[in-house]
């Protein structure tokens, strides 16, 4: 990570650094409150249009590594199960939840498979913040919004990679 003092976690937590601009995660941050169908349309990340935006979190995180220059636009997917594969070929590799820092990828894991994905934001003591594309709507099924959420990151169906 590059300078900056936004997103730093708790004094004394080795696992917490600060979110630049640079980091996958400081890009989804300086996007918080957009929705998906508009970043598809203005491109401040590089997302693939046409996506449906009720199912585009591999989309939008995809975009983030890509303008970090973490993943190449060949590399680019708009699959969970897809970037999950890409990420592990390029030698991300698991980590525990006490290990997980800000840029990180979480992935969900139903019935064995990644079925969603967000970034770490934050990871203060184990306590994790995540930032992604989600789903907006009283039954969580409407156009995907980013914004930050510290549910899913603590639930005990997530794999989180790094690269470092």
């Amino acid at each position: 990570d590059a300078g900056g003092d936004s997103g730093s976690g708790p004094a004394g937590d080795s696992n917490v650094g600060p979110i630049s601009g640079g980091n996958p995660a400081g890009i989804a941050e300086s996007v918080a409150g957009k929705s998906a169908a508009s970043l598809e349309d203005s491109q401040l990340v590089p997302m693939h249009r046409g996506v449906p935006t009720d199912v585009c979190c591999a989309n939008f995180v995809s975009a983030c590594l890509q303008k970090a220059g973490l993943l190449s636009a060949s590399e680019h997917t708009d699959s969970a199960p897809q970037l999950k594969t890409t990420l592990q070929n390029k030698g991300w590799h698991t980590v525990s939840r006490s290990q997980a820092k800000p840029g990180d990828v979480c992935f969900v894991i139903r019935n064995g498979v990644a079925s969603h994905v967000e970034l770490v934001a934050k990871n203060a003591d184990g306590r994790i913040t995540l930032v992604g594309s989600n789903n907006t709507g009283a039954n969580h099924d409407g156009p995907q919004r980013v914004s930050n959420d510290t549910w899913t990151g603590n639930q005990g169906n997530v794999v989180f990679l790094s690269r470092s």
